[in-house]
């Protein structure tokens, strides 16, 4: 009985952790506008390009997210999409993020646009970003 319980749960446990660090999903974020300065109002474009690299179908949500540092609330915008990928199959797609207009500035603040891949079903996540200065 014992040896039964224990086949069980070593079996389980390869089951369960080697098929969960195989399963992945990764994303890569780019803008044109990388690296510049831009003004509250400003659209700031970016290509997303989202890959599942886990062995079955898989809903991605990307979230992304403008976050500038030093102010008062530092996120300041936010956005997602989902896609549904077969095993290997990646999906780009172009996104417009709005710098809030109202976006009060007294001097140039470094801004990281964070874009946070997450696979539902495979229960993985990835991350990039892209930095930018918000000026007044």
């Amino acid at each position: 009985m014992t040896r039964k319980l224990t086949y069980s749960v070593v079996l389980g446990s390869i089951l369960l952790f080697g098929t969960a660090v195989a399963q992945a999903v990764t994303v890569d974020l780019s803008s044109p506008q990388e690296g510049t300065e831009v003004q509250p109002g400003a659209t700031v474009e970016m290509t997303v390009t989202v890959t599942n690299d886990a062995a079955i179908k898989d809903c991605v949500v990307v979230t992304l997210k403008l976050v500038a540092d030093g102010i008062q609330h530092p996120v300041v915008a936010k956005g997602w999409i989902r896609l549904k990928l077969e095993p290997g199959e990646s999906a780009t797609r172009t996104i417009a993020l709005v710098v809030p207009a109202d976006l009060r500035l007294s001097a140039a603040v470094p801004a990281t646009i964070e874009a946070t891949a997450s696979g539902k079903k495979t229960q993985t996540e990835a991350t990039d970003s892209v930095s930018l200065t918000l000026v007044p």
